[in-house]
């Protein structure tokens, strides 16, 4: 089936929705673009994924394809006369796959933490006045007690919550949300993050050697599946680089991404799609403040 317009639900700055607009724009397919506010949901998306909630969604005809992995393979499958954008063997094409989800998992997962606890050590001196004020609530035999500490006293506090914790009406998740509060902790879990990515990316330098095989993008000598999937984080990339100060992509620990991401940015299907890297530096800076409460002062 090809016949029916086709419309796409997004909003802007998703990463997940700018691959299927890659993807549409790599086939020559004409399309609706919707743009959605996320905090006062359409009825239009309420009714086009009722389940999830959440952009994007591709609107084929009567159909309703939601999930941006999902649709990247609507796509490729029911235009496959303009040139797969798959894999053709199956283990490639498997591999692809493997890659697409770890993209989603490692990589993209970690931009928001770090972006949540990047501003960590500029508020460190104002927690800091915090803590000797906050309170920590311990329901033992169902019977409510607050007990206040002195910075000093946190780790002899978190020892005391671990002993008693299979007492605790929170369990576990009562020490977490005391440990979160604390910046260092915090800042340190922003530096793991930030790891992470630098990880993630490493691998993905590895990825690109077998996918790619010497030639220019992860699909070849054109660009496929995996291109635009990674390829639409790179705004966000450069974004999260600028707020936390974190050097992701570095040249001298991954030099074949680098310069599949000089030859990717240069294609019409980069230039078509992305978002300016400042908007997304400001809407990032404005999601800290307005959603994360970072950099509150």
């Amino acid at each position: 089936m090809t016949e029916g317009e086709l419309k796409l639900l997004g909003r802007w700055s998703s990463p997940f929705v700018i691959r299927v607009k890659m993807m549409l724009e790599q086939k020559g397919l004409s399309y609706v673009y919707i743009e959605q506010d996320l905090l006062n949901k359409s009825e239009l998306l309420l009714k086009h994924n009722p389940i999830y909630k959440k952009v994007p969604v591709l609107i084929h005809g009567d159909r309703d394809i939601c999930e941006s992995l999902v649709i990247l393979q609507y796509i490729d499958e029911n235009w496959s006369k303009t040139g797969p954008m798959f894999p053709v063997d199956p283990y490639e094409r498997a591999i692809a796959r493997f890659w697409a989800a770890y993209i989603d998992d490692k990589l993209l997962s970690s931009f928001i933490v770090i972006m949540k606890a990047a501003t960590e050590e500029e508020k460190a001196g104002k927690i800091a006045d915090a803590h000797a004020a906050l309170a920590i609530r311990i329901r033992c035999c169902a019977t409510p007690r607050v007990a206040h500490y002195e910075p000093s006293d946190f780790d002899r506090t978190v020892h005391f919550l671990r002993a008693y914790q299979s007492r605790l009406h929170a369990r576990g998740s009562l020490v977490h949300w005391i440990l979160i509060k604390r910046p260092e902790y915090r800042a340190t879990r922003c530096v793991a993050r930030q790891r992470i990515s630098i990880s993630a990316l490493e691998l993905l330098e590895g990825a690109f050697m077998k996918c790619a095989a010497g030639k220019d993008f992860f699909g070849g000598d054109v660009i496929g599946y995996l291109d635009v999937t990674l390829g639409a984080c790179l705004a966000w990339i450069k974004a999260v680089e600028r707020i936390s100060g974190a050097k992701l992509l570095d040249e001298t620990k991954v030099p074949l991404l680098m310069e599949w991401v000089k030859r990717f940015l240069a294609t019409d299907c980069a230039k078509n799609t992305l978002p300016d890297v400042e908007r997304v530096e400001k809407y990032g800076r404005d999601l800290q403040v307005t959603r994360w409460n970072v950099g509150f002062g």
